[in-house]
């Protein structure tokens, strides 16, 4: 089955979040912490709906390997260590990685590194960039 992305902004990391009590048919009750509204990814909303409640502690992963995907087929409850083995086995952890996470490849000149070492897509970076100054480029493509 391929991928759902629903529609609206995502975070940096490319994660959909759902703001609790946007949608009173899914509340479950708890809307707010310390009187600012609770914000949760979309993909662990969705998981808990198709398998019943969730605890704070398991990690939902993606089967598929993209963050903005909810298709509850393609996703699945681990630890953090659990998480981390896929990745790595994968080839998604730092060094390992061959494309960033919207999937353009890490070739000579197409990134950056950061002061703390980590390479940057400098196509993502730019759309980013240009998002937030409010030049009209989509930052999720």
């Amino acid at each position: 089955m391929p991928c759902h992305e629903a529609t609206g902004s995502k975070t940096r990391d490319g994660y959909r979040m759902h703001h609790l009590g946007q949608h009173p048919e899914r509340d479950t009750g708890a809307r707010s912490v310390a009187g600012k509204p609770m914000r949760i990814p979309a993909h662990r909303e969705v998981y808990a709906e198709a398998v019943g409640l969730l605890a704070l502690g398991p990690v939902i992963a993606h089967s598929c390997d993209n963050p903005g995907c909810d298709e509850p087929s393609h996703l699945w409850a681990t630890d953090i260590l659990g998480n981390i083995r896929d990745a790595a086995e994968k080839g998604r952890m730092g060094k390992n990685r061959t494309a960033c996470f919207k999937g353009h490849p890490y070739v000579e000149g197409s990134f950056r590194v950061s002061k703390e070492g980590w390479r940057q897509c400098r196509i993502c970076r730019r759309k980013w960039d240009r998002a937030r100054r409010g030049n009209g480029a989509d930052q999720t493509s």
